[in-house]
């Protein structure tokens, strides 16, 4: 998957694992895009609006092809990097840190080949998050399993935030 299509997608499933997208992640996260150039200013509606609607089609299958896109592709250092840091800071948007983002963000790194000083160097105060309490690929998928279950209630999204 091309590079900038992964960030969308990681800062969408990132506002999306606490079970709701609030007007400060989705504002974050069209920072981003148009920071980074991910996409045209004019065409952020639409991409965020086409994820949109795959999740809530089959949340459990996004999440999975989400998790098997990082599994599968070879990331480069600077990618997996960015991966994390979209996902920290949509996570930290709206000032409310849920478990499920916590347990999803863990997901995230058990794919990555980073060391905890890598992150720390490039990350701000991403300490608290670098507990690996995810650390192999059988308590990864136990999690996936769990994370895309109805105990997370994470089933559709009933819109996007206007903007």
């Amino acid at each position: 998957m091309e590079r900038s299509k992964l960030l969308l997608r990681t800062a969408f499933v990132c506002m999306a694992s606490d079970g709701s997208i609030n007007e400060q992640e989705f504002d974050l996260v069209k920072k981003f895009i148009i920071r980074d150039g991910l996409c045209e200013e004019s065409d952020i509606d639409r991409e965020l609006g086409e994820l949109f609607m795959e999740f809530n089609q089959d949340s459990s299958r996004f999440i999975r092809r989400f998790f098997e896109t990082l599994k599968q592709d070879t990331l480069s250092l600077e990618d997996q990097l960015s991966i994390l840091s979209y996902a920290i800071s949509i996570i930290r948007a709206d000032d409310v840190i849920d478990y499920r983002e916590i347990t999803f963000l863990k997901m995230i790194r058990s794919f990555m080949q980073l060391s905890d000083h890598e992150i720390i160097e490039e990350i701000d105060d991403a300490e608290e998050y670098l507990q690996r309490d995810v650390s192999d690929s059988k308590e990864t998928e136990s999690l996936m399993d769990k994370f895309v279950s109805s105990k997370y209630q994470i089933n559709t999204i009933n819109s996007l935030p206007k903007s």
